[in-house]
């Protein structure tokens, strides 16, 4: 997720002095080992490990270590790809994605208080189609930690740089499984839409230098991603206004905000967009969320933003730190965003990752999902900045129909338009976390997209409509038909997207 919950909150956003490990309290993390058993969980774990990979040492002798939790695919095959998660942010743990969304486990929060069983698998969960791979980064996020301020990443560019370290250590500490062999796929949401393009291009740049151990990227997804802010900024008031939230006035006031945001935004094209830049655009989304009164991320609901009380309590419990081999709480308080790595990265948070894009998508197959609830990384925003990626398969993409998946009841849940590298759903009754709102049928396009050689082959051969008798369980809604133009109606009076 962005982090805006203390801006939406209207709260002052305070940063701590302490350095990310208190240092009251410094702790060497535990050495990766395989995770057996969970309080809270009656059932056996086989083929899990989690622990920290060092991922820096600086100048003042600070280390830095990133967290990950790592499940074998759970189909049996130990040479399926195995999919990295990030979840965004900036600052937003990916352990939010791991129970929350597409990994092995949830936690019942009716049961956490009176059972001993309250822990469950996850029946759509991610490592039953690959290897799956949950990574806490940059340094401060989540359960990842460093000892010393100056050894966390400082900005997007050093992140990346010690995620790229991280992968490669992780896939040396497994030489014996032969994991570099295996191809790797890398999925993230949100703040994604900047952490995964760069990690994709700085792989493929490190490639191509045979002194490198190369690693084996094959496909990348997004999901409800954040990646051209001047874009997507302006149209937060116009999904409001197109949903009916907004009067006309207030669509006029925060619609003008946005517009600055963006004018402000393409003042620094070319530089890190600064953090007052990123505080001014982040005042006209609380505007925008204060006036329809909605949640950013999930339309349907009132508040804004996400709560994960009982992930909290979980995860900042010194048996389950035990168990999964991570500092104790001690060390380091879980928080699903840390706001630290939030006002570090906000320098940058409203820079565009566009540029990244045109390489990767000829590069291999890219697969881009929106919930359509979801204000702040809605869909009509990334129609918009698609159409601004130059990619030789771009004239046909946007000449490719889009086909409807509907169910039983003659309801649409799922739209999938696909050309050339680039495949692109939509869900129309999820929010910014589709694997949370639509377990299913989220489950079911990545396993498409793991197990297909070219997803527009696959798509070109389903029928239009698809039905739910015709093809187990897919689905979504549209935009326009014709993504050269989208024009909504609201409040009797029409707003362009574009």
């Amino acid at each position: 997720m962005l982090r805006l919950r203390t801006l939406l909150a209207g709260i002052t956003l305070l940063l701590s002095l302490s350095t990310l490990a208190s240092p009251s309290n410094p702790q060497e993390p535990i050495p990766p080992a395989p995770v057996t058993s969970l309080p809270g969980y009656t059932g056996t774990i086989e083929g899990q490990e989690a622990g920290h990979l060092k991922v820096n040492t600086a100048s003042d002798g600070g280390e830095a270590f990133l967290f990950y939790w790592f499940a074998e695919s759970g189909n049996g095959n130990d040479t399926s790809p195995i999919v990295i998660w990030l979840n965004g942010g900036p600052g937003s743990s990916s352990l939010d994605g791991f129970f929350m969304e597409n990994g092995p486990f949830y936690i019942d929060p009716s049961a956490m208080e009176k059972s001993s069983n309250f822990i469950k698998p996850r029946l759509y969960s991610w490592h039953k189609i690959a290897a799956y791979l949950a990574i806490d980064q940059p340094a401060g996020t989540g359960l990842s930690f460093s000892t010393t301020k100056a050894a966390a990443a400082q900005n997007e560019e050093e992140a990346t740089e010690q995620l790229y370290r991280g992968i490669q250590a992780f896939l040396d500490n497994h030489k014996d499984k032969n994991f570099r062999s295996r191809p790797l796929i890398i999925a993230g949401e949100s703040f994604g839409g900047h952490y995964v393009p760069s990690i994709a291009t700085k792989i493929l740049e490190m490639n191509k230098d045979p002194s490198n151990s190369t690693i084996k990227l094959v496909k990348i997804s997004l999901g409800n991603p954040w990646v051209d802010p001047a874009i997507q900024n302006p149209l937060m008031p116009v999904f409001a206004g197109e949903h009916g939230t907004l009067t006309y006035t207030q669509f006029n006031q925060t619609k003008t905000m946005a517009d600055n945001c963006t004018t402000q935004i393409l003042k620094f094209k070319g530089y890190t967009v600064p953090k007052w830049v990123n505080d001014y655009c982040m005042k006209a989304v609380n505007i925008v969320v204060k006036d329809s009164q909605r949640n950013l991320y999930d339309f349907r609901r009132r508040g804004p933003d996400y709560v994960f009380k009982a992930l909290g309590q979980y995860l900042n419990r010194d048996d389950v730190r035990t168990a999964i081999n991570a500092v104790s709480v001690a060390t380091k308080k879980w928080d699903d965003t840390n706001n630290w790595v939030a006002d570090q990265f906000a320098a940058g948070e409203q820079n565009s990752r566009s540029e990244l894009f045109p390489t990767l998508i000829e590069s291999m197959p890219v697969l881009i999902y929106s919930g359509d609830q979801d204000m702040c990384c809605n869909n009509f925003a990334t129609i918009s900045w698609l159409q601004t990626i130059d990619w030789s398969g771009k004239q046909d993409f946007l000449a490719t129909g889009q086909k409807d998946f509907f169910d039983e009841y003659d309801q649409a849940y799922q739209t999938v338009r696909s050309s050339g590298n680039l495949t692109l759903f939509t869900f129309p009754t999820a929010g910014h976390l589709v694997p949370m709102d639509q377990p299913k049928f989220a489950f079911d396009m990545m396993q498409n997209f793991v197990r297909q050689d070219s997803m527009s082959q696959w798509f070109f051969k389903l029928q239009d409509p698809v039905r739910t008798e015709d093809l187990t369980g897919e689905g979504q809604i549209a935009w326009s038909p014709d993504l050269s133009g989208l024009i909504i109606k609201g409040q009797g009076f029409f707003l362009s997207a574009l």
